[in-house]
């Protein structure tokens, strides 16, 4: 998923999600020189850290 993918399910813009990257805040990686994120590593990290964003989480699941 890309960075704009993310920001739209969790509600940011996706300089907000780089800026989260860069300082490892959400779970992240680089392929070829893009920033890339792996729904279900999303999706467990939206339950710990948010429940309440447990929605934003099955949106994940459903885009995988």
């Amino acid at each position: 998923m890309s960075a704009e993918e993310v920001g739209q399910i969790v509600n940011k813009s996706k300089f907000t999600i780089y800026r989260m990257a860069r300082n490892n805040q959400i779970p992240h990686m680089w392929l070829a020189g893009s920033l890339c994120f792996d729904p279900s590593a999303l999706e467990m990290w939206l339950i710990k850290k948010q429940p309440e964003l447990a929605v934003a989480a099955r949106h994940l699941m459903m885009a995988a």
